[in-house]
């Protein structure tokens, strides 16, 4: 029996995990969700996704902002205390917020991630990070850590990458954590649903001319790095 606790299931990434790991019935899923009616905003992804409620679900209110999550101490001493899996998928994909909000809602979530592998020392974290942790290196981005000293195309890949780096340190303690990074993530293979619009979303509009009349730029053998929800 796996007992996962799952950030960002309203998201884009979130919301299709929550499918894929509700229909597996030696799965307990508690989902952490910020706001004043959490219930009421997983039954939007439940809509969303077409599916019914799943008994195997639990709702925890929280906010990755906050300390611990926001995660009161009798949840976390009680529901909480044999969680075996966390799936951080949780940032703001904001490439134009100032670096201090980039910390606020990538940097510091990790940092508490982290305190919560520290208390829970059988529990393997999956973290959801980015392609864009490469920056602007020219070098390939190969499943290794990326250490070299780089710039960055915004505040997004920056705090991913100071994120990632302070996972490096936990991985040398020994701590069970696998970082994934997809690229530009877009709806679903077979009928491009998708439950809330990126950034992407209008990169792929603008570049297809859809906001500026039909005018396109000359991309000559540019490619779109995308990859679907579902894959």
């Amino acid at each position: 029996m796996r007992k996962i606790l799952l950030t960002r299931v309203t998201g884009v990434v979130g919301s299709y995990l929550l499918k894929e790991l509700s229909s597996e019935s030696d799965n307990d899923v508690y989902c952490l969700i910020r706001g004043e009616d959490p219930k009421k905003r997983l039954r939007t992804v439940y809509d969303f996704l077409k599916i019914n409620a799943s008994s195997n679900v639990q709702v925890i209110p929280g906010d990755i902002t906050r300390e611990n999550f926001g995660i009161s101490d009798d949840v976390l001493k009680n529901e909480l205390k044999n969680i075996t899996n966390i799936i951080h998928c949780a940032s703001s994909v904001d490439l134009t917020m100032p670096i201090e909000v980039a910390h606020q809602h990538t940097v510091y979530p990790t940092k508490q991630v982290i305190q919560l592998l520290e208390k829970l020392p059988n529990c393997k974290l999956d973290y959801v990070s980015t392609v864009g942790v490469n920056g602007r290196l020219q070098t390939p981005l190969v499943e290794d850590r990326v250490i070299i000293k780089r710039d960055y195309f915004n505040t997004y890949e920056e705090g991913k990458a100071e994120a990632e780096a302070l996972l490096y340190l936990c991985l040398d303690k020994g701590m069970k954590i696998s970082i994934h990074r997809p690229s530009m993530v877009v709806g679903s293979s077979d009928d491009g649903r998708i439950i809330s619009h990126q950034v992407f979303f209008h990169i792929v509009r603008l570049l297809a001319g859809f906001y500026t009349k039909g005018i396109q730029p000359n991309l000559s053998s540019f490619k779109l790095d995308t990859i679907p929800v579902d894959f």
